[in-house]
């Protein structure tokens, strides 16, 4: 009898306890008030603005940071979110939205590649930056000239325009004086630091249109002038 008393007790302390700490959370001083929305421009903010009604006036208790986050992230232009909530009563929505650090031209269109190569969005979607362009003729092109320019882009800093395949022992890299550098996978990295010197270098006396990286000796091309000098 003891015992079923005991337990008796321990039932309704629960309950209590339970409906004390749900009626807790529905006080007003325990639920959203305010959802501020930041790490994006105006014209963005709006596009996540029915979060703002989702979530005015739901308690603490309803709010799943992870489940927000997920959600957000589903857009593929979002690279990362933080949630959280301050003052008690005010959720917090940080959108960290991707960069574009590459164009990639395929298919009449032009994309924007991430740090991480990831394709996000048209270039139409950005402000216009003078960025490199990698241009495609099928999708099985994109990772191999993807590889090339990270490993070079510290070398040549700034200094690519495009690049582009030209054959299955070819690539070409336009840098911004017109110049080109033709290598292939197989060209070890410091070759192009001396490619970029005779580019940059020997064209202040006459226009390259060339430098052939992939062989033992770098083969240079000049263009020719008007008289074919």
């Amino acid at each position: 009898m003891g015992l079923l008393i005991r337990l008796s007790i321990f039932v309704l302390l629960s309950v209590g306890i339970i409906k004390t700490h749900n009626n807790f959370f529905k006080r007003d001083d325990y639920k959203i008030n305010s959802v501020e929305i930041t790490g994006l421009s105006e014209e963005k903010k709006d596009e996540f603005s029915f979060f703002k009604d989702n979530f005015l006036g739901e308690s603490l208790l309803h709010i799943d940071a992870d489940k927000i986050k997920n959600f957000i992230k589903q857009d593929v232009r979002i690279e990362d979110v933080k949630v959280n909530i301050s003052d008690y009563n005010k959720l917090n929505i940080d959108i960290k939205k991707r960069k574009p650090k590459y164009y990639l031209q395929y298919n009449n269109s032009i994309f924007l590649i991430d740090k991480n190569n990831i394709i996000y969005g048209e270039i139409h979607e950005e402000k216009i930056s003078s960025l490199p362009f990698i241009l495609v003729k099928n999708s099985f092109e994109i990772l191999p000239l993807l590889g090339i320019i990270k490993n070079i882009e510290n070398i040549l800093k700034g200094s690519i325009s495009q690049i582009y395949k030209v054959d299955d022992n070819c690539i070409n890299i336009v840098l911004t004086n017109g110049s080109i550098l033709k290598t292939n996978e197989k060209v070890p990295l410091e070759k192009y630091v001396i490619g970029e010197t005779l580019c940059f270098g020997l064209s202040k006396n006459k226009k390259i249109d060339y430098v052939d990286l992939r062989f033992q000796d770098y083969i240079v091309k000049y263009l020719e002038d008007k008289n074919g000098e």
